[in-house]
């Protein structure tokens, strides 16, 4: 039973206090509005207006960076089927292994219930020193990038019901605990910092001015691991690190924030729970489904050219999934419909250029309507270079596995042949 919330103050000395539109100057006031006119068309009226100013804040409120900001966000959020991720992604075969074993509080399923600050907001728990270093190679990064993204997908949910129950007008970001003990070198190679970095791409992008505070508990080794992973976080959210010497009486530390029934024995609270340990033991081993093997298609994109990728659906509720990446420079994508070969087509997700040389992009679309989906890449607009695509397409059928797709070429469709580029 989660214990009486007896809220209180906290001085903003020490954390800052929550948002609120009564406490924004009449310049920020006029700002919000003038952000909230340019993003009308992508607004979903359901938002709370409060949380239009994560994007005004991380662009330090110039109004144009933060509506295009924004902008990118909502149709990242419909190609990556985000807005239904809190019910879709349980039924994935990782989820379950993911949730019991990932060291953090908003996504255990052993939480006996959310924890929260002195003044009654959101709070999260991690202890990613406790990770194996060579667990992230186990799972597909595709895997893990969505569990991250379900991950501050609850986070998120859990801060607006706060918001609601404490009246609506008031919205904090998280306070959270970061134990690093445990880190080390080995962390910071292979796929443990390739998907740290990943998760720090998608954050910044997509889930700005999510932390009111982080008190980070750091090993004697931090500062060297520090040089390789600072780059990962820009100036505002380092300035939100409180680095605490691992070995430090932490009780006193953590209790300026939290009661001590909001945090656990392990930091000297009196919760009695704590943090899973994301260890790569043979149990755990096993119950990683293993991946099949990626089927990869590559073409070359010439210069002002296109190249389209058809796949007709023959049902309803299917699954396209998508990934690709390029070897140097970017590239358009999009995702078009049409109902047969003959008829009009239709922009399902708008074509837009994409940094794919600098990290792969995946995409999903479930189907609500039979037809021809169309994936094109698009370098129309380049005049000197073409691009080398790399890229796996699986489709799935409701109630079967998923299967590769690849593109059967008609008489009139030549394979794109890689031409002399001029530098």
């Amino acid at each position: 039973m989660e214990p009486d919330r007896n809220w209180e103050a906290i001085d903003s000395s020490l954390l800052p206090a929550p948002w609120s539109l009564a406490n924004l100057t009449a310049e920020e006031t006029e700002k919000l509005e003038q952000f909230k006119e340019k993003v009308k068309d992508f607004l979903d009226p359901k938002l709370p207006v409060l949380l239009c100013l994560r994007w005004l804040r991380a662009r330090e409120w110039d109004v144009e960076k933060a509506a295009e900001m924004f902008i990118a966000h909502v149709k990242w959020r419909k190609r990556m089927r985000v807005d239904d991720i809190l019910e879709e992604y349980p039924n994935s075969p990782y989820y379950r292994v993911l949730a019991e074993n990932f060291p953090a509080s908003h996504t255990d399923p052993n939480l006996p219930y959310i924890l929260r600050t002195r003044d009654g907001h959101h709070v999260v728990m991690e202890r990613l020193g406790s990770i194996s270093p060579d667990l992230a190679g186990l799972f597909p990064l595709e895997e893990l990038v969505r569990f991250h993204v379900w991950g501050n997908e609850v986070a998120m949910k859990q801060r607006i019901d706060i918001m609601n129950e404490l009246g609506g007008e008031h919205f904090s970001p998280s306070f959270a605990v970061e134990d690093l003990r445990g880190i080390s070198l080995a962390h910071v190679k292979g796929p443990t910092v390739a998907v740290l970095k990943e998760f720090a791409r998608v954050d910044s992008e997509n889930y700005p001015e999510g932390l009111r505070k982080v008190i980070i508990i750091v090993p004697g080794i931090f500062n060297l691991i520090w040089k390789v992973v600072q780059y990962f976080f820009d100036a505002r959210q380092k300035a939100k690190f409180e680095f605490l010497p691992a070995g430090t009486d932490y009780e006193p530390v953590l209790k300026q924030f939290l009661h001590p029934s909001y945090f656990p024995k392990f930091y000297g609270g009196n919760m009695d729970w704590d943090l899973p340990k994301a260890e790569a033991t043979p149990e755990v081993k096993a119950r990683i489904p293993k991946p099949e093997k990626k089927k990869w298609s590559k073409t070359h994109v010439s210069r002002g050219t296109k190249y389209e990728h058809v796949i007709e659906v023959e049902e309803v509720g299917t699954k396209l999934q998508w990934e690709f990446k390029t070897s140097s420079y970017d590239v358009g994508f999009g995702l078009g419909f049409k109902e047969s070969h003959d008829s009009d087509s239709r922009p399902l997700v708008d074509t837009e250029r994409v940094d794919s040389h600098k990290s792969p992009v995946h995409g999903i679309w479930v189907v609500e309507q039979t037809g021809h989906y169309s994936l094109t890449w698009d370098n129309s607009y380049s005049w000197t270079h073409g691009k080398d695509v790399k890229f796996n397409v699986t489709v799935t059928p409701p109630g079967s596995p998923a299967v590769p797709h690849t593109q059967k070429k008609s008489a009139s469709e030549p394979t794109p042949k890689k031409k002399k580029e001029k530098k």
